[in-house]
């Protein structure tokens, strides 16, 4: 059953093949798998051990739906299998160097032939009153209700976002039987 996973943004042109689940991806995986605990960091850096939650994966709740799920970067490091937080995550906000987040979205999942997908995104606009440009996408999933840990993160092709301007970033998990 092969896995792909693809990341796009429409408006600035560029779709390709992402690579670059984490091990914190896999350590959840196991965790509601197993029904057993893993120490995880979280996007601060901070070690936590926890055990399986119906909250572990969420990119919500409501009150979190802002904060989880896809989020930017300006930086450019390669990315590690150990990676728990973005090289430089743009912060939230509309001051100097920040992008305001829409809110996260998640589609059911879909059955096409013998592929199902399931599609996770968010818009990002630009209230700075500069342009901002985005060079890496992670998404944060929450462990339990307490922390978020980085899943997947993605060096992408620079995305300037003039100010006043948005830019949306879906993250498509397909796999085929």
């Amino acid at each position: 059953m092969p896995l792909t996973l693809e990341l796009s943004c429409p408006e600035a042109g560029w779709q390709f093949e992402a690579h670059s689940l984490l091990r914190n991806f896999m350590a959840l995986l196991y965790i509601q798998a197993r029904q057993t605990t893993q120490s995880l960091q979280d996007e601060n850096g901070t070690v936590w051990t926890d055990g399986p939650n119906s909250n572990n994966f969420a990119i919500g709740p409501p009150a979190d739906q802002f904060i989880n799920g896809i989020i930017p970067g300006s930086g450019t490091a390669p990315v590690d299998i150990e990676d728990f937080s973005l090289a430089a995550k743009i912060q939230n906000g509309a001051g100097a160097g920040q992008l305001t987040y829409g809110a996260s979205q998640a589609s059911a999942p879909i059955i096409s032939g013998s592929t199902c997908f399931i599609t996770i995104s968010k818009t990002f606009t630009n209230n700075s009153g500069a342009d901002i440009t985005i060079n890496e996408v992670g998404c944060l999933f929450l462990l339990t209700t307490v922390a978020r840990v980085l899943g997947f993160r993605e060096v992408v092709p620079p995305t300037t976002i003039p100010s006043g301007q948005a830019r949306t970033i879906t993250l498509t998990i397909t796999i085929t039987a």
